[in-house]
């Protein structure tokens, strides 16, 4: 993954790759962060997959540029379906977060309604999922 073998992987993609590799990146680019910052706020561990330094990995779009290289090396060294299982798993968090924000437009009466009778650890977890989403931290919203 040297920078020199990435610019050469660019410049010897086919198209079919480049595609691939474009598609990709733009899933991990923008559902990565999405999903470290959600798993974060789900069990109170702001690292709890690992990853918590790529929480903010949709912040710095100077990335993408190493990330579609990557990606076609990836493919080149036979990952095809690791890659799709990774596409795959991250693209219900952009539909999750619409879920978290849509729970920020109720009223806390039937919010909290919702909540009673479940477990302790249920409404924690609820409402350290709230709280990430009145902070932003699931705003999914690329235009800047």
């Amino acid at each position: 993954m040297a920078l020199p073998n990435l610019a050469e992987a660019l410049a010897n993609a086919s198209q079919a790759e480049l595609a691939t590799a474009r598609q990709v990146a733009i899933t991990v680019f923008r559902h990565l962060p999405l999903m470290v910052r959600m798993l974060g706020a789900i069990s109170g561990d702001e690292n709890y997959t690992g990853l918590a330094g790529l929480s903010q990995l949709d912040q710095h779009p100077e990335t993408v540029i190493y990330l579609v290289p990557m990606v076609i090396a990836m493919l080149r060294a036979g990952w095809p379906e690791n890659l799709e299982a990774v596409t795959s798993a991250l693209r219900p968090f952009p539909d999750l977060a619409e879920r978290a924000q849509h729970i920020l437009g109720m009223p806390a009466a039937t919010v909290e309604a919702n909540l009673a009778g479940k477990p302790t650890e249920v409404r924690e977890r609820a409402h350290r999922l709230i709280n990430a989403a009145i902070e932003g931290q699931f705003d999914t919203d690329t235009s800047g």
